[in-house]
C-alpha cells in the first residue's frame, strides 16, 4: 500500500523566510516604540495570516486546512511577537551615560 507522495513547492522556504522577516520587523517596530501595538497586531496579523496560509498551500495542504492554519498560527505568532516586544520595552533599563 503506497500513499501519494508529499508534494512541496520550491516557494515554501521563501514564504517561511518572509514570515520570519515579518515577525522580526513586527517585534522591532513595537520594541522601539515606532508603531503602536494595536496597529501592529492588526497589520502584522494580516500579513502573517497571509504568509502562513501561503506557506501551508506551498507545502501541499488542502485549501481549507491552509486557511485554518493561516488564521490560527498567523494571529498566534504575531500576537506573541508583539507581547514579547511590549514586555521587553516596558522592562528595559535606562542606560546611564558614562563620564
Amino acid at each position: 500500500m503506497t500513499s501519494a507522495p508529499y508534494t512541496s513547492s520550491p516557494f515554501a522556504p521563501i514564504f517561511l523566510l518572509m514570515l520570519g522577516v515579518s515577525l522580526v520587523i513586527s517585534y522591532g517596530l513595537v520594541r522601539r516604540g515606532r508603531v503602536a501595538a494595536l496597529i501592529m497586531l492588526a497589520i502584522g496579523g494580516l500579513i502573517d495570516v497571509l504568509l502562513f496560509g501561503l506557506f501551508a498551500l506551498a507545502q501541499g495542504d488542502p485549501v481549507q486546512q491552509a486557511v485554518v492554519v493561516g488564521i490560527l498560527l498567523g494571529i498566534m505568532f504575531n500576537t506573541l511577537a508583539v507581547l514579547i516586544a511590549l514586555f521587553f520595552r516596558r522592562n528595559a533599563t535606562e542606560r546611564q551615560p558614562t563620564a
